[in-house]
């Protein structure tokens, strides 16, 4: 043996080859070592043939190197077979950044990147649709992320609030028509489920009745006034009914009261238990937080079910408790009192634990509902996109994860449809949390589930030969966004801007709190997506920090006090600079024109006016023309790999926000912050600052040039959104009276008036101070 030693070291030194120990090996094959019962003389060696090959001596695993392959290849295909499930266990919310990270990193992975094999051509055609319309799963999992961390910064803005993002957009699916409702929880109010011992005194208490008539809708009774009640959204107290029973909340003066506080100077429509502006994509719905979980979806947590959702997922939907909300039920006259259970928490954590196959067919029956069975009269509005998840959770609860794999797409499917053509025949729909709940009263009933039998049954019977038509008919979606190597992350930015906008803050700590929170985010963050959402997240932060700290009195502070105050607004204004093309230069401008330097503001508002392209996409629109992103997609063809905070500040565009009282806004404009916040185009006021400037500089010529071009900037109103064209005329009118016109201001302000959308809180006192 000793001489075979020595021609191996000879060797190697003729060959390059080295000896390699056990332990080498266990650490970086990840080897596990097997039990050998004999004594080991010598360590295990590798060499390499003159055809290279791997020579194995000395073999120290106690089994032959065949024994060891087929052991290996059993392993293998053991964790193929269970391969859904280890994933289950080991990353159960899939939103989460470490899934994010491995779906980065791995490349590997089957789900959504490489077609199964087993597809036939059909199918894979098929796949290939629903990967383009609702995207491959790393796109999923990050519009999921995007929402995650949007309700984490908006809690932190307000914490008077709970804010939560639900919709088929948060649940990850951006398909043509997807929705996302904003909702907002009031924090001041507690509700008890049959216990008033739990009852905290600086709390508003509520008490849950529950009616067995009537499951999945509650009355609630007062029996507490808390010690401070909140004044963030409304006083409770005013919704209160009295009864025979006790004092109850009614849904009614809920909603009303809701929409004459917070929406007093916007045109809304009340539908169900949301509030919606025809200029706004977004529903918000108000409700009430139930921190327990509720005795009547008590049975959910002991129900027999496979492997999904496992004890992760339920364990934190239990601790998340559930809402109720603002709407009765349909079939039930008298339903003022009566409040619906919502779980929409508990059921965006299921959809964020689903798998790539999961999505996918939520998406395949969604695009059915749209395209197929609510094109046809008899059967519309019949079904809901809610039905169609609800069927989904049961059947993934039923079943054995390792089913909703790619090649078992279509089983997956059709198995839904059977689901729901069981309910439509019985015209019984159980909730998933409460199955004693019908969902389907109101909806669906013995006059007419035939024709939507027959029109499930129909989809049933005509294969996936035309199913697959479902995406070639109106598919003006998927040309919109071409599918190229460079261009993958178009749809997630388009998404960005469309929706990701965050609220403002309460109070100036809570701009600290946020920045504390995005700063931790940055840490550990590893997508370059996110990352770049987090970086515009703590760059609007900054603008709102900057606008809640009093500018400093010359005569009254220090010259160190004046040098640390100025330091830190720079500081805070230049990180505000990364928001978008220009709505922080023009915080930088106004911040200069209230320190009476009004050559520098002037020199800001020139640049601002060079930034103002045609071709930037303006921030927050309802829908983008696919023209312009078309051009947006060219002129990132060159700069693919910069963030997309980057690529919002060189190539997006969107109004300034002067928060109520702000210390930022001009002088001469104060009133207009008077009452709330007030959103301004980039144009007018960068026209309305060079206004100011020229007036108190004393040019005269240059300042009625401003004007000019002011009047200009909002007569061209399709370059300005429709919501701030009322708060633009009153700028405009302020203008006008300063330049000593006050026929033409009052000509303003009566236009400022009959405008769309939201009005001016200050137009009507402008008014009065002119007659």
């Amino acid at each position: 043996m000793c001489s075979d030693m020595n021609s191996l070291e000879v060797n190697e030194n003729i060959f390059g080859m080295k000896k390699i120990s056990y332990w080498e090996i266990y650490h970086v094959y990840g080897v596990k070592r097997f039990p050998y019962p004999g004594n080991r003389k010598h360590s295990i060696i590798l060499s390499r043939s003159f055809s290279g090959q791997i020579i194995i001596t000395n073999d120290a695993f106690g089994m032959t190197i065949h024994q060891f392959e087929r052991e290996y290849k059993q392993c293998l295909k053991r964790r193929f077979a269970k391969e859904q499930w280890i994933l289950h266990l080991q990353y159960p919310i899939k939103s989460s950044q470490q899934y994010l990270e491995y779906l980065e990193k791995c490349t590997c992975h089957n789900e959504g990147y490489i077609t199964c094999q087993s597809l036939n051509l059909i199918e894979k055609r098929l796949f290939d649709y629903l990967v383009n319309a609702v995207g491959t799963e790393i796109e999923i999992r990050k519009r999921q992320r995007l929402f995650v961390l949007r309700d984490k910064v908006d809690c932190k803005m307000n914490t008077e609030i709970t804010f939560i993002t639900s919709g088929s957009i948060a649940e990850g699916l951006d398909l043509p028509g997807s929705d996302l409702d904003q909702m907002f929880l009031i924090n001041g109010v507690e509700i008890v489920d049959e216990n008033i011992a739990d009852v905290r005194c600086f709390c508003t208490t509520l008490v849950m009745e529950i009616t067995s008539r009537l499951p999945g809708f509650v009355k609630l009774r007062l029996v507490h006034v808390g010690e401070v009640e909140s004044q963030s959204i409304f006083n409770i107290l005013n919704c209160i009914k009295p009864t025979d029973g006790g004092l109850y909340l009614s849904t009614k003066l809920f909603i009303s009261n809701i929409a004459g506080v917070n929406f007093s100077s916007h045109q809304v429509t009340v539908h169900g238990p949301c509030i919606s502006q025809s200029i706004e994509a977004v529903d918000f719905a108000y409700g009430l937080r139930i921190r327990c979980w509720p005795n009547v979806a008590r049975r959910w947590i002991y129900r027999h079910r496979q492997q999904w959702p496992c004890s992760v997922v339920m364990n934190e939907i239990i601790q998340s408790g559930c809402l109720v909300v603002a709407v009765g039920p349909k079939h039930v006259e008298e339903n003022d009192f009566l409040w619906r259970l919502s779980f929409s928490i508990s059921e965006k954590k299921l959809l964020h634990s689903f798998n790539y196959t999961q999505l996918l067919c939520y998406g395949l029956l969604k695009l059915t509902l749209k395209r197929f069975i609510n094109k046809i009269h008899i059967v519309k509005d019949l079904l809901c996109s809610y039905f169609i998840k609800t069927s989904l959770f049961w059947l993934s609860e039923e079943l054995s994860i390792e089913i909703f794999r790619i090649s078992n797409l279509l089983i997956c499917f059709n198995l839904c449809l059977d689901k729901l053509m069981i309910w439509v025949r019985e015209c019984y729909c159980p909730n998933y949390f409460i199955p004693e709940h019908n969902m389907f009263l109101g909806k669906v009933n013995y006059t007419n589930n035939k024709p939507l039998l027959q029109v499930l049954q129909a989809i049933k019977n005509i294969g996936i030969e035309n199913v697959k038509e479902i995406f070639l008919q109106e598919d003006r979606f998927t040309s919109m966004y071409p599918r190229l190597p460079d261009t993958y992350y178009l749809k997630l930015d388009i998404l960005f801007y469309k929706l990701a906008k965050i609220t403002a803050p309460k109070h100036e700590y809570n701009c600290y709190l946020t920045l504390n929170l995005i700063e931790s985010l940055l840490k550990f963050e590893t997508s370059a997506y996110i990352i770049g959402i987090c970086e515009n997240f703590k760059a609007t932060v900054n603008q709102y920090l900057i606008q809640w700290l009093p500018l400093p009195i010359p005569y009254m502070s220090s010259h160190k006090e004046m040098y640390h105050s100025n330091k830190s607004r720079h500081k805070y204004l230049k990180n505000g600079l990364m928001c978008d093309a220009v709505s922080g230069w023009i915080l930088y401008a106004s911040f200069y024109y209230n320190e009476k330097q009004y050559n520098e503001s002037l020199k800001i508002a020139d640049y601002i006016l060079s930034r103002c392209i045609p071709g930037l996409l303006r921030l927050h629109r309802v829908a983008y023309p696919t023209n312009e992103i078309m051009k947006y997609s060219q002129e990132l063809s060159h700069k693919s790999e910069i963030l997309i905070s980057d690529r919002m500040r060189l190539f997006t565009i969107y109004s300034v926000r002067f928060l109520r009282y702000s210390p930022l806004i001009p002088d001469e404009l104060k009133l207009e912050v008077d009452m709330a916040d007030i959103y301004v185009p980039p144009l007018v006021m960068c026209n309305c600052l060079r206004f100011l400037c020229y007036h108190h500089l004393g040019d005269d010529h240059k300042k009625q040039q401003a004007l000019e071009d002011l009047r200009i900037t909002i007569l061209k109103r399709n370059v300005l959104p429709m919501n701030q064209l009322s708060d633009s005329l009153t700028i405009l009118g302020v203008c006008y009276k300063l330049n000593g016109n006050k026929e033409a201001a009052i000509q303003c302000y009566d236009e400022a008036f009959r405008c769309e959308g939201r009005l001016c809180t200050s137009t009507r006192k402008r008014k009065l101070q002119i007659l």
